[in-house]
C-alpha cells in the first residue's frame, strides 16, 4: 500500500539527513514522500524536513518558498475573509485576491469592475498561480536566464529605493516655491480653446455630398452617424468625439490638420463640406465652443505641486549622478562610444 512505501522511504530519507548527511538524497526522499501518500499522516513531517534539507544546501530562497507554500496550504481564512477559490488544499480569499488587484497599475484596474470582469481576473490569477508551479516543477526556476533577471529587477528596485532616500529628503517644497513655478509656468496651466464636435466617417466624397445634404435637409446628426458613420468607436454614440483642441489628438483619427482646421472654422451646430483623411471623407458638426482662459494657481496646485516636485527630482538625480561619478573616480572614454556594436 502506499502508506507503507512512503513510510519506508520516510525513514531512508531520516537516514540521509541525520547519519549521512546527504541532503540532496534527503530532499528526492521526502518529496517522494509526498507524491506517494499525499494525504498520508507523514506528509507534514516530510514537507518540514524538505525545508531543513533546502536549508542545509544553503538554498535559502527555495526553503523560504516551500515554507510559504506550506503556510498557504495550512492557511485559514481569517474573520471578515471569504473564501472564492481553491486549488487543491490550498484556498484563495478575497483578501488574497484584492491584495494581487492591488498590484496592478490603476488606470488597469477599472478593467475588473463588473462580477464577469472579477471572475475572468481570477481565472488568470489561479492560472497563473499553476503555471508557476508547472514551471517550477520543471526546474526553469533554476534557469540561469531566470536568474538573471531576477538579480537585475533586485538590483534596480533596490537603485530605486536608494533614489528616493537619497532625493527624497534634498527636496524642501514650500507654498511660495510652487506659487513662483507656477507664475513662471503659467502658460503649461492654460486652459485650451476646445471644440466639442460629432462626425460621419464616409467611404468617398461623394457619399459624403450625399449625407450631408440629407442633414441640411433636415435629418438628425446623430440619428445618421449611427445608421451611416464607418467609424465603429464613434458611430454608437452618434459620431461624438468629445473636446477637443488645436494641438490634441482626435480619438479614432489621430493627428490630423485638415480635421482640425475645419473644426476651428465652424460655428455650434454648423455642418462643415467634406473633409479628408487618411480614415476617408469626413462630415463634422461642431456641438460646443469652449473659449480656453488663464487659470488661478489654486485651481491647479496640485498639478504644480507634481510638476514642481519632478523637475526637482530631475535637478538632484543629474546632481547625484556627477557626485558618485566624481567621487568613484569614474572615466569615461566617449571616442569609444561608437565602436560599440548594436
Amino acid at each position: 500500500p502506499a502508506s507503507k512505501k512512503a513510510n519506508i522511504t520516510y525513514q531512508i530519507g531520516n537516514l540521509y539527513l541525520d547519519n549521512i548527511h546527504n541532503y540532496e538524497k534527503a530532499l528526492a526522499a521526502f518529496v517522494k514522500v509526498e507524491l506517494l501518500d499525499p494525504k498520508g499522516s507523514l506528509v507534514k513531517d516530510a514537507r518540514k524536513n524538505q525545508v531543513e534539507c533546502l536549508e542545509r544546501l544553503g538554498r535559502s530562497r527555495d526553503a523560504q518558498e516551500k515554507l510559504d507554500q506550506i503556510t498557504s496550504l495550512k492557511k485559514k481564512p481569517e474573520k471578515g475573509e471569504t473564501i472564492i477559490a481553491q486549488i487543491g488544499e490550498r484556498i484563495i480569499t478575497d483578501r488574497d485576491f484584492q491584495k494581487r488587484l492591488d498590484q496592478i497599475p490603476s488606470y488597469a484596474r477599472d478593467q475588473f469592475k463588473t462580477q464577469a470582469q472579477k471572475l475572468e481576473f481570477l481565472k488568470q490569477y489561479i492560472a497563473s498561480e499553476l503555471m508557476y508551479d508547472t514551471a517550477k516543477r520543471k526546474g526553469l526556476d533554476k534557469d540561469p536566464e531566470i536568474e538573471q533577471q531576477v538579480f537585475e529587477t533586485k538590483k534596480a528596485l533596490i537603485v530605486q529605493k536608494l533614489l528616493k532616500e537619497e532625493i527624497q529628503s534634498q527636496i524642501k517644497t514650500g507654498e511660495s516655491d510652487l506659487e513662483l513655478y507656477f507664475q513662471a509656468h503659467k502658460d503649461d496651466y492654460r486652459i485650451k480653446d476646445r471644440r466639442h464636435v460629432r462626425h460621419i466617417l464616409c467611404k468617398n466624397r461623394d457619399s459624403a455630398f450625399t449625407i450631408r445634404n440629407r442633414i441640411l435637409k433636415g435629418e438628425d446628426f446623430e440619428k445618421t452617424a449611427k445608421l451611416e458613420s464607418l467609424d465603429t468607436e464613434s458611430s454608437g454614440k452618434g459620431g461624438d468625439l468629445g473636446f477637443i483642441t488645436e494641438d490634441g489628438y482626435i480619438p479614432g483619427i489621430g493627428k490630423s490638420e485638415p480635421f482640425i482646421k475645419a473644426v476651428f472654422k465652424l460655428k455650434p451646430n454648423e455642418i462643415s463640406e467634406p473633409v479628408q483623411t487618411d480614415k476617408g471623407f469626413h462630415i463634422i458638426q461642431l456641438v460646443e465652443l469652449q473659449t480656453g482662459r488663464d487659470v488661478a494657481y489654486e485651481e491647479v496646485k496640485d498639478r504644480v505641486n507634481q510638476d514642481y516636485t519632478r523637475m526637482k527630482q530631475e535637478e538632484y538625480y543629474k546632481q547625484l549622478i556627477d557626485r558618485m561619478l566624481k567621487a568613484e573616480n569614474v572615466k569615461i572614454f566617449d571616442d569609444k562610444i561608437d565602436e560599440i556594436k548594436e
